[in-house]
């Protein structure tokens, strides 16, 4: 029977019924394990951190334990032992595989001469453990030791064997390629052996398969020592699936908050959402609710392939049960805050509202559109990180259904205005015409002073609709582009300042503008018409360039100080014939564009109307 396997470290198994294994462990400092046949050596070298094997040739036949030993451990030094000369023996042995022959008489101080043999056998292999045997087997993570010239394993450690499911016996030299994954095959461990060298360490991400095929990707970091002037390579090894796992999940919910935004209705997020978690969390029943405040009630609206798979339970249809304000689904969505059922089945029947045959359930809010359910049919412990993304994908949700509520609003809001200016500008605009051509033809009959107010007040009615129409334009600016501010500037006044036979434009710059240029136009004709309106027919026009921008400035009567924020605003206008929208309208196109607008005095103490960045307006 073998010896009890040693509690302490272990780097030599003696393979016989002699040497005394107790003198070799003095003198080696070491733990020693005696086999009693070859058989025995595999489970020792597999348990144990072997570093060198004895075989006695007084009591096994030499030649055949030898060749047997050297061929079933390759990497391991190998001693022949005898306790007298023999020459013949001696040969067959060195030629069978035995790195060293020892023959040491009884009268011999008890294993001198043998532990001379093992550490010249162990350097002649070339291999000692880089740590300590008993530090080496504790440290937590998997270790491997190969060459520098080649990547033939030389050792490893219980948690390396672990980690791919191997036994040590099965790795101890065999090459690093054969255990790598496909996926690094093509890679060059060369590169990162070079840099290791160089530096004296050196860390990377790597893969490795294990003994059933399994991927295993690995941090690993080589570091370079050197023993009895031969190079070797330690490799500490860091199983890094479940970051992979985090970082892979981390990103399909990032690509799933951008499905969720680009998403076109609620059935469509209720969908993605669904979706999502299904791949991501594996096994999981996924369910989502929508609020209904007219009934007060949430309804099913999407769920998992899982859940359309399970079998109905006995009294029940199989369908989706809607949640009313006296169960835990509602209670979840008005606190607005997650809560996890560990065991559902324990929730009395009137709170769950459903006898679905399931286990851990985590309950999560999406804002006011709903709430989300994520069931297992077991009772399993929800990790925190689990629960955590979950909520984030939750808050994900809840932003993309208000951004969709949000553009039904607007999608409302545009109609209602279309509806609106549609009946400007023929419902009213049509009559108006008409009452205008029908006071023309008065006016060539009648010669009264009230036919004259009349058409003013037909002038000052047509205006409103125009500014109206012109305040409500629903356009959007495209890129910006390098425009003239003088041409633009001249094309501009011959329209708006036409009407003012007397009126004079001063361009003192030639610059050019980031802008669209029929926007830009549109802010020019408003700040030329309103100088004009109330500066009167004779009024000096001015632009030029300020700091970050370009300014309009007139000669007229100016505005009062604390009166010029107030400009900007709809209706505001000091003119009884004004409509009180030209500003309003340059501020609108300078939103557009992302400036600002203010209104300062001019040099001539008339209006001046500033237009500047935050974006660069000006180009060179």
């Amino acid at each position: 029977m073998p010896s009890p396997l040693p509690a302490d470290e272990t780097t030599v198994v003696v393979v016989g019924t002699t040497p005394d294994p107790e003198p070799i462990a003095g003198r080696l400092d070491t733990g020693v394990h005696r086999c009693e046949s070859p058989d025995e050596v595999v489970a020792a070298v597999a348990e144990l951190p072997v570093q060198c094997l004895v075989v006695c040739t007084d009591s096994l036949d030499a030649t055949e334990a030898t060749g047997r030993l050297a061929a079933e451990h390759p990497s391991l030094p190998l001693v022949a032992y005898a306790s007298s000369e023999d020459p013949r023996v001696a040969t067959e042995v060195v030629a069978a595989g035995a790195d060293e022959y020892v023959a040491a008489p009884a009268e011999d101080e008890p294993g001198a001469a043998l532990v001379d043999r093992i550490r010249a056998a162990a350097r002649e292999t070339g291999y000692e453990r880089p740590l300590p045997t008993e530090l080496f087997e504790a440290v937590g993570d998997p270790l491997i030791v190969h060459g520098v010239d080649d990547d033939t394993i030389l050792d490893v450690n219980k948690r390396f064997c672990e980690l791919l499911g191997y036994e040590r016996t099965e790795l101890l030299g065999r090459s690093i390629a054969e255990l790598t994954a496909e996926a690094h095959v093509d890679a060059d461990p060369e590169a990162n052996l070079r840099r290791a060298v160089e530096r004296g360490s050196y860390t990377f991400e790597w893969a490795d398969r294990d003994e059933d095929g399994s991927v295993v990707p690995v941090e690993v970091t080589l570091t370079t020592f050197e023993r009895d002037g031969n190079q070797r390579v330690l490799a500490s090894l860091r199983d890094i699936s479940e970051r992979k796992r985090r970082s892979r999940r981390l990103s399909q919910l990032h690509e799933a908050a951008t499905d969720l935004l680009y998403a076109e209705s609620v059935d469509d997020i209720a969908e993605v959402l669904v979706d999502i978690v299904e791949s991501v969390f594996d096994e999981a029943l996924v369910c989502f609710w929508q609020y209904d405040d007219v009934i007060d009630s949430l309804d099913p609206v999407a769920a998992s392939s899982a859940v359309h798979e399970m079998e109905p339970t006995a009294g029940t249809t199989g369908e989706l049960p809607s949640f009313d304000p006296e169960t835990l689904s509602m209670d979840v969505f008005v606190a607005g805050e997650s809560r996890l059922i560990e065991d559902y089945g324990t929730v009395a029947a009137e709170r769950a509202a459903s006898d679905a045959p399931l286990g851990t359930v985590l309950m999560l809010p999406v804002g006011e559109h709903g709430v989300f359910h994520v069931a297992r049919h077991e009772v399993v412990t929800f990790p925190e990180t689990e629960r955590s993304q979950l909520e984030l994908l939750a808050s994900h949700a809840e932003t993309a259904l208000d951004l969709l509520a949000r553009e039904r609003e607007l999608e409302r809001q545009n109609e209602r205005l279309e509806r609106f200016r549609s009946t400007l500008a023929h419902d009213l605009r049509d009559p108006l015409n008409t009452a205008k051509a029908t006071l023309a033809l008065l006016g060539s009959e009648v010669d009264s002073e009230y036919v004259s107010e009349l058409e003013s007040l037909h002038d000052r009615m047509a205006r409103i609709v125009d500014d109206v129409l012109e305040l409500t334009r629903t356009e959007e600016i495209e890129a910006p582009d390098p425009v003239g501010l003088e041409a633009v500037a001249r094309d501009v006044w011959e329209t708006a300042g036409a009407s003012a036979e007397e009126a004079t434009l001063t361009v003192a710059a030639d610059a050019t503008v980031r802008a669209d240029r029929g926007q830009l136009e549109r802010l020019l004709a408003n700040l030329f018409g309103n100088a004009v309106e109330h500066a009167g027919p004779d009024v000096s026009v001015t632009v030029d360039t300020c700091e970050e921008g370009f300014y309009v400035a007139d000669d007229g009567p100016g505005i009062p100080e604390d009166e010029r924020e107030a400009i900007f605003e709809s209706g505001a206008s000091g003119d009884v014939d004004g409509t009180g929208l030209g500003l309003s309208i340059v501020r609108e196109v300078t939103a557009l564009h992302g400036w600002t607008v203010r209104a300062t005095e001019s040099d001539d103490g008339g209006l001046r109307i500033e237009v500047t960045g935050p974006e660069e307006v000006m180009t060179a």
